[in-house]
């Protein structure tokens, strides 16, 4: 049944709670009639022992926050909320592990998910300025040759023709 102390104009109320209450018990629950009940006003208000005006003030206070809807002559009372199912805890260490385990794989996976967006995204944005990352990495080595990088002055030798290759592809893919 739902907490109806959570609102207080509902819980301050005698008449309410009983009301609420006699129909929360009395209302259905098998699967015709799930929490649903056909009551007239009279015969509640006799039913909880008070007067039709106190119990039609206390159905109007119901409604307005929503733990009672009227269909018809049927009353629907709304004995209960759907919620998240609660995570049992560990009882033992192992399953401790366990669950700390795949919270971590699943980070670790998140991490690798982000890494590899961020890297797609970089070789798109190569790609639409004319460069493949190769050409990038070329480029340093030309300027670290130039600065008297031994290293990086045989890597621009060896590379030269397969810099010239990319280059020349991918104007060719900007022409289109």
């Amino acid at each position: 049944m739902i907490d109806i102390s959570e609102q207080s104009a509902v819980y301050k109320n005698v008449n309410c709670r009983l009301v609420y209450l006699h129909l929360a018990l009395k209302s259905g629950y098998h699967d015709t009639d799930r929490d649903m009940i056909d009551i007239s006003i009279r015969n509640l208000a006799w039913q909880v022992g008070i007067t039709v005006s106190a119990t039609r003030h206390a159905l109007e206070t119901l409604q307005r926050y929503h733990l009672l809807t009227r269909q018809g002559n049927l009353w629907i009372v709304k004995k209960w909320t759907v919620q998240e199912s609660i995570t049992a805890r560990p009882k033992t260490q192992r399953q401790q592990r366990a669950i700390d385990d795949e919270e971590q794989r699943r980070r670790q996976r998140e991490k690798e998910e982000r890494q590899e967006a961020a890297a797609r995204k970089e070789r798109e944005d190569l790609h639409a300025s004319g460069k493949t990352q190769f050409m990038v990495w070329y480029e340093q080595q030309l300027q670290l040759a130039d600065q008297g990088d031994a290293d990086a002055q045989r890597a621009v030798t060896r590379h030269r023709e397969t810099y010239e290759a990319h280059k020349e592809s991918m104007t060719k893919k900007t022409r289109k």
